[in-house]
């Protein structure tokens, strides 16, 4: 990966496309291909497949394509006659990008497009999600709320989300290991979550957890109208080595069996 420019800023661009070119074939019968093939197509206008013989046509092509007007983010959105596009952010996220096109949209003459986020709260649902001791401390700070302890972790959800509400939210998005729900007592869901805190659960405590959560979600969806996105069933960072080496979403996903009946 660092000869295809992930963490090596120092790589040639061209020998870097040029190696993904040589190897593109890989991709075949992917969503992946059939996806960078429709844009190979429709937005560059390539009328050759990507291989090593065409590696510099496609690098020369995007390249000046890419540094004009017409391929500018607000040009191809009016070209393909976008009416909405749907981010998803974490709690954490400050949302100042979508703060500044928020007030783009209000200026008299400013840019209509419609951008909105959605609540993905993986990093501070899942305590198996790196850093998520550190995440809830951070989840703290920007609510004023204690995230150790449990009334005030659920309170700091709700904050966060009637937030991603004003800056346009529609919906929560959820990317659990499982569909697996549960409907835990208010004092056995505080016995979890302290256990949780305290760095004492074990991986079936935090798919209990992640379940309790996915039925506090949907109470809060309940109450504030936000749709409720659940996507269960990838084995997240499953290459060990890739995933010390890089960090998380390096292409490292697999899809596993899910049950949706017994959830």
């Amino acid at each position: 990966l660092e000869d295809l420019g992930v963490r090596n800023k120092g790589v040639d661009p061209r020998a870097a496309w040029r190696l993904f070119a040589e190897r593109y074939w890989l991709f075949r019968g992917t969503p992946s291909r059939m996806w960078l093939d429709w844009v190979f197509a429709e937005a560059f206008g390539m009328d050759v497949q990507l291989g090593a013989e065409t590696a510099d046509l496609y690098f020369d092509t995007i390249t000046e394509k890419l540094g004009s007007d017409a391929f500018r983010p607000r040009a191809l959105f009016d070209r393909y006659n976008i009416e909405v596009i749907a981010t998803t952010e974490s709690p954490l996220d400050t949302l100042e990008h979508h703060a500044a096109i928020r007030a783009e949209n209000a200026r008299e003459g400013g840019w209509q497009g419609r951008v909105i986020t959605a609540y993905r709260p993986d990093p501070v649902i899942d305590p198996e999600f790196e850093g998520f001791s550190a995440n809830l401390d951070l989840f703290s700070g920007l609510t004023g709320e204690d995230c150790r302890s449990w009334t005030g972790y659920l309170a700091a959800h709700r904050q966060r989300r009637a937030f991603f509400a004003q800056m346009g939210a529609t919906s929560t998005d959820h990317g659990h290991p499982t569909a697996a729900t549960a409907n835990l007592s208010a004092s056995e869901a505080a016995a979890l979550f302290d256990k949780v805190v305290a760095g004492k659960a074990t991986p079936a405590d935090a798919e209990l957890f992640r379940a309790q959560m996915l039925t506090e979600m949907a109470a809060m969806s309940l109450d504030d109208g936000l749709v409720m996105q659940i996507h269960p069933g990838s084995f997240r960072n499953h290459n060990a080595a890739l995933f010390e080496r890089f960090g998380r979403d390096k292409g490292a996903d697999i899809p596993t069996r899910t049950d949706f009946v017994h959830a």
